[in-house]
């Protein structure tokens, strides 16, 4: 049972036509170059199946970078996500002792200063009464 292929648009079928044609043009061309000359078309086929492959070879390893290059990038923001919300876990305790001991510290300076205010006015008063 065959299948019945859509008929293409006209300028499409054209495009096909002179396709195949010029596929079966190189075949035609590369079967005499075989039978002339052998060793020089396998060379020259060689080269060319080389350039290709090496042409593959590094679109696929462009391909290969840029992807451990995104996936770098994702893991990187990742990571920083992370650690931004660990260090502010870690940081809450440790900003409230800083508070804590700022808040004893400013009250034992305004007790120094006070103290030593009260040792100017005794030295000044005995100072004066002299």
């Amino acid at each position: 049972m065959a299948e019945e292929l859509e008929p293409a648009e006209p300028g499409k079928q054209d495009m096909i036509d002179r396709k195949a044609a010029w596929i079966e043009r190189m075949f035609d061309r590369l079967f005499g170059a075989i039978q002339k000359n052998p060793y020089a078309t396998i060379a020259v086929i060689s080269i060319a199946m080389n350039i290709w492959q090496f042409n593959i070879g590094t679109d696929k390893d462009a391909a290969r970078i840029l992807d451990i290059t995104q996936l770098n990038e994702k893991v990187n923001k990742a990571i920083e996500a992370r650690v931004e919300q660990k260090v502010s876990e870690k940081m809450a305790p440790i900003q409230a002792q800083q508070e804590d001991q700022n808040k004893k510290l400013d009250t034992s300076l305004n007790k120094f200063d006070n103290t030593m205010k009260a040792v100017k006015e005794l030295v000044t008063s005995k100072n004066k009464k002299k």
